[in-house]
């Protein structure tokens, strides 16, 4: 029996999805540092310049 082709969209689409995937597990990581009351504020504030240069480079 022959496989189906894989349609362009489907890989497509996978990528998307693992993509945000991995895009939701940085955003929980940097709200657990931000959230966490024993962490200093110069921390959260790198955490912050971090997290809008990194989001600015997606762009």
């Amino acid at each position: 029996m022959a496989r189906a082709p894989i349609a362009n969209d489907d890989i497509i689409g996978q990528g998307a999805r693992e993509d945000e995937e991995h895009h939701h597990r940085i955003v929980d990581r940097y709200n657990r540092v931000l959230n966490n009351p024993n962490v200093s504020e110069a921390v959260k504030q790198d955490v912050t310049k971090r997290l809008r240069a990194a989001s600015a480079g997606q762009a």
